[in-house]
């Protein structure tokens, strides 16, 4: 629907915006990562003065943050553009599209540490209903700024408007939930800020080896090939993460619960929820990813009709990625709710590797490479889930 609005080369400059803005979030040190855990085994232990001081300190320290990432990206806005051959006749819309993206994800930021009260809280039962009727208000509004002729800066005004409203309800909502929350600046503390910082950064190195294994593709493709490329591909991916929307509510549910165990000292519940919750993603994820990978011709021509058949061949092999990475999802909620990145970066480095080589193999050999691509991802998820059982000793 959007491409039949934007057309395919506006639709990969949506796609890569979407990717700049998230290694933009590389510079945060990991903060974000430790909101969840650290709001959970205060909220087990009841001590409100600690959430308090997580929520506030994490909101200080992201308001900072997005003013940072803003001015910096000012600066090489114009460089990113020549770099990764944007046409010079949609600069002037890749430079606003990429100027709000940079401003959305820095304000969608701010809000982060009480967006995880709900889910530190375990009340993920309204976090997806705040998710539902938000994605509601989206589409909505997808369709009126399309209609209305405003192309792609209207997805991206239409995005803004969509982050103020999910920041506001979810700040009402944090409140509501926790009345015990307080927001002033006197719980910014720099002994919080430590502990968050402790605690983050040494997940920093597997969260950019994720990024790059999932996002760094679609660069490498608009440098060695074209921006319309990239459209292809991204369809693709599309498709094959969907088959991972459902394991991964299962998987989100499950930090806060583990963060909770581990604050009581009872590791063998934690290896015994591991064992079981990886058997139940396995019976979900699977039949879901079977489903796509059959059924790729058939819903690419259903969604998007003739002449995006080179997007069914990637849709394959994104799925079997994506199955085998969801199977090994919990091993890392378990090490992130414990605090032990022990052999995380060993892996990380492996996941460059491999993802490098894919990357110029695909690139260089014009999307040929499917069988090196295969055994390169299903060698970089089967790294991680074949030692999973010895996150725990």
């Amino acid at each position: 629907y959007i491409i039949s609005y934007i057309g395919v080369e506006r639709y990969g400059v949506w796609a890569i915006v979407g990717v700049l803005t998230g290694y933009f979030g590389l510079l945060d040190f990991g903060i974000s990562t430790s909101f969840v855990k650290y709001i959970s085994e205060y909220y087990a232990k009841k001590d409100y003065q600690k959430i308090n001081q997580v929520v506030n300190t994490g909101f200080i320290f992201y308001s900072v943050f997005a003013i940072f990432i803003i001015t910096a990206s000012v600066i090489v806005i114009n460089p990113l553009l020549d770099l990764f051959n944007i046409p010079l006749g949609l600069h002037n819309e890749a430079h606003f599209v990429f100027m709000m993206g940079i401003i959305i994800f820095g304000g969608s930021n701010t809000t982060m540490s009480f967006d995880a009260v709900q889910t530190g809280l375990q009340r993920m039962d309204i976090s997806n209903k705040i998710a539902l009727a938000v994605s509601g208000l989206q589409i909505a509004g997808i369709i009126l700024f399309l209609k209305a002729g405003y192309g792609l800066p209207g997805l991206m005004i239409n995005n803004m408007i969509i982050m103020a409203i999910n920041s506001t309800i979810s700040i009402i909502i944090s409140f509501k939930i926790m009345p015990e929350l307080r927001f002033h600046h006197i719980y910014f503390t720099k002994e919080m800020f430590k502990k968050l910082f402790s605690f983050g950064y040494k997940w920093q190195i597997v969260r950019a080896s994720i990024l790059f294994m999932v996002q760094a593709d679609k660069l490498f493709i608009t440098y060695f090939l074209s921006i319309g490329l990239v459209a292809f591909y991204h369809l693709a991916a599309v498709i094959a993460e969907t088959g991972t929307l459902i394991p991964l509510l299962l998987v989100s549910a499950l930090l806060p619960a583990f963060s909770e165990i581990d604050a009581k000292g009872e590791r063998s519940k934690l290896i015994e929820g591991y064992t079981r919750i990886t058997k139940y993603l396995g019976l979900i994820a699977s039949p879901l990813f079977i489903l796509i990978i059959i059924s790729a011709p058939q819903i690419m021509m259903s969604w998007m009709g003739p002449g995006y058949e080179r997007s069914v061949l990637i849709i394959q092999v994104l799925g079997v990625g994506w199955l085998c990475s969801v199977l090994g999802g919990v091993r890392s909620v378990v090490l992130q709710a414990i605090g032990n990145n022990r052999g995380g970066h060993e892996h990380s480095i492996k996941h460059h590797l491999y993802s490098t080589i894919w990357i110029y193999g695909r690139c260089l050999w014009h999307f040929n490479c499917i069988i090196i691509f295969c055994l390169i991802w299903l060698q970089k998820v089967a790294s991680g889930i074949t030692d999973s059982p010895g996150c725990f000793y």
